[in-house]
């Protein structure tokens, strides 16, 4: 009856370890899905122009910054984007990411590429990701230049 009970505590023990690195408790790599869980979904967000929501991963000192800029987007459509390049530093703690959002201007009727470089760190407090984001806007490719 003993060795029944241990097997059963030896496979419930087996499960719920499988269950914690299936949930990322125990995954090494856990830091890196969240950071890449933060870009997509921060940068999905200013694609769709939800730039309030976009903000909450915006560093704090630099949210009204953002919101400003980012209501100058007001006359703009984003269509789609593009990662350039993704770069995260030896120690972990931060990335920098440049995406380029494919747009038109709805006052211009023209086609527009807005380029952004997402600084991202790690918040020591929270451990969350948040981003230092950077826009530039330049004529898309095969867009005339005023």
């Amino acid at each position: 009856m003993g060795k029944r009970i241990a097997g059963r505590v030896g496979l419930a023990l087996v499960a719920a370890l499988a269950g914690a690195c299936a949930a990322g408790g125990l995954d090494p790599f856990a830091e890196d899905h969240a950071l890449e869980a933060s870009h997509k979904h921060y940068t999905r967000l200013v694609r769709w122009a939800e730039f309030d929501r976009a903000g909450e991963y915006v560093a704090p000192e630099l949210r009204d910054a953002y919101r400003a800029r980012t209501a100058g987007f007001a006359h703009v459509r984003f269509t789609d984007y593009e990662v350039r390049a993704f770069e995260v530093d030896p120690h972990g703690q931060e990335a920098t990411v440049r995406v380029t959002y494919s747009a038109y201007s709805l006052a211009t009727a023209t086609t527009v590429a807005l380029e952004e470089r997402q600084h991202w760190y790690r918040e020591t407090e929270t451990n969350r990701w948040r981003v230092r984001p950077v826009f530039e806007e330049s004529p898309a490719p095969g867009a005339p230049h005023g």
